[in-house]
């Protein structure tokens, strides 16, 4: 079997929101158009909010492609109830994404520091003004008013810093299986069968991030806009698994016991990112009548983290949120002296539905995922009445 499918898509978003902390940019007091005389950014602690509403939406581009190849083997073992099978399996991910509407900060900061109107060209130019003992324009610099977006001018300057950021995911597995079964002796209620195999697996992932886009610094910022930073990540594991099945019938045909049959099951399996394990189960079917069937199954359970939960790599996000401690009384806030400390009674809030955050794999995040691990405990009957034809429940 061989399989190829290629997607394009696009989204369209709101105008990119500028957050001065989040995203690590100060608006200096010094810059010309700053009506406020005050600095805003991290040096300052004071924010400054705002959609770049001139660089329009934020539109995203998406290519993926997937492949896929299967082959294999499969027949009998001379005249007996054997059979068995062999294959091996490729498969191939990759999707790249281009993010329009984003803005260079690096060069924007420069953009918003300080400035001043100079007499002689009769413009405004970066830096401080030499008249009051200023150290002169800063060349290959020119201010932008970000108080002033409805200024087609400034929508022109922006888009000197405007940027298309991209990023690729590609996700690789190799798997190579073998498999038999039959029949291994008869008892009085039927054969005892047997299922055995072995298989191979490898998975890798890996993440590339255009470079104005890789995140810098401990608080997930990069060039870019904080929820467009992310990480260039690689990596990988390999799991080693074999089992076996046995199909025990216990009785037949016989008063209060139509069928007894027993299934007995194990799997050992060896991650390199985790260890390795071994579950088994056991299921019983009983049909007391014809008409009746009851079985169950006790069986361990255990999943270990996949490719994307360990090696995904660091990207912004911003996740939304509900302040609980909006319009509550006196009293209400009083029950929760904890949760909304200094707010006061019948708060309105600031209409703010969403924060910053990191979303990524584990490894990045910097901790050991462990696999789960649990019992199933799963029982049920089917009855099939002999006397009202087609009806099964």
């Amino acid at each position: 079997d061989v399989f190829h499918n290629k997607t394009t898509s696009q989204f369209a978003i709101a105008p990119l929101p500028f957050d001065a902390l989040a995203d690590g940019v100060n608006i200096s007091a010094q810059n010309y158009y700053n009506p406020f005389g005050v600095t805003f950014g991290p040096a300052s602690g004071q924010n400054f909010l705002t959609r770049f509403t001139g660089l329009g939406q934020r539109v995203g581009n998406f290519t993926t492609t997937t492949d896929a190849v299967t082959a294999g083997l499969k027949g009998s073992i001379g005249e007996t109830s054997w059979q068995w099978d062999a294959g091996v399996n490729y498969g191939h991910y990759n999707q790249f994404r281009s993010s329009q509407g984003y803005v260079y900060y690096e060069g924007l900061r420069g953009a918003l520091g300080p400035s001043y109107f100079d007499a002689g060209t009769g413009q405004v130019v970066c830096g401080t003004n030499p008249a009051t003992g200023g150290t002169g324009p800063i060349a290959g610099c020119t201010p932008i008013n970000l108080f002033d977006q409805a200024n087609p001018v400034v929508t022109d300057q922006l888009r000197q810093y405007q940027v298309t950021p991209f990023y690729t995911t590609t996700v690789i597995n190799r798997a190579a299986e073998v498999n038999a079964n039959g029949e291994l002796f008869n008892l009085p209620a039927g054969a005892v069968s047997l299922a055995v195999g072995a298989d191979y697996r490898k998975e890798y992932q890996r993440n590339g991030v255009d470079f104005v886009a890789i995140t810098t610094g401990s608080g997930g910022t990069c060039f870019i806009s904080q929820e467009a930073c992310s990480t260039p990540l690689a990596g990988g594991f390999t799991v080693k698994e074999a089992y076996a099945e046995l199909f025990i019938p216990i009785l037949k045909d016989l008063p209060f016991a139509r069928a007894l049959n027993v299934t007995l099951g194990s799997r050992y399996s060896d991650y390199s990112s985790v260890g390795n394990t071994t579950n088994s189960k056991l299921s019983v079917e009983w049909r007391p009548i014809d008409d009746l069937l009851l079985r169950g199954t006790i069986s361990e359970v255990f999943r270990a983290p996949n490719i994307s939960e360990l090696f995904a790599g660091a990207a912004g996000s911003a996740p939304s949120f509900s302040d609980p401690c909006i319009k509550q009384d006196a009293a209400s806030l009083a029950a929760h002296p904890h949760a909304c400390a200094g707010v006061p009674a019948n708060y309105k809030g600031t209409g703010l539905s969403q924060t910053t955050a990191v979303v990524s794999g584990a490894v990045p995040a910097g901790v050991t995922l462990k696999p789960e691990l649990g019992k199933s405990f799963d029982w049920g009957f089917v009855y099939d009445p002999h006397w009202l034809d087609g009806f099964s429940v």
